[in-house]
């Protein structure tokens, strides 16, 4: 199981992300998801993440 952990600092000027369980096995599409599941994009646009 992967994680991505964000933390903002000063607002929404800086932010910080933390994966956890990352390996060279995980491609940017994967990182991809993972960070638009935590921001929102993912629900918001379904049909821009079709990896089928």
């Amino acid at each position: 199981m992967h994680h991505l952990i964000k933390r903002r600092f000063g607002g929404f000027e800086t932010e910080k992300l933390t994966w956890l369980n990352v390996n060279d096995a995980l491609s940017i599409d994967g990182k991809t998801v993972l960070f638009a599941a935590l921001t929102g994009s993912l629900e918001n646009h379904p049909d821009g993440f079709n990896f089928k």
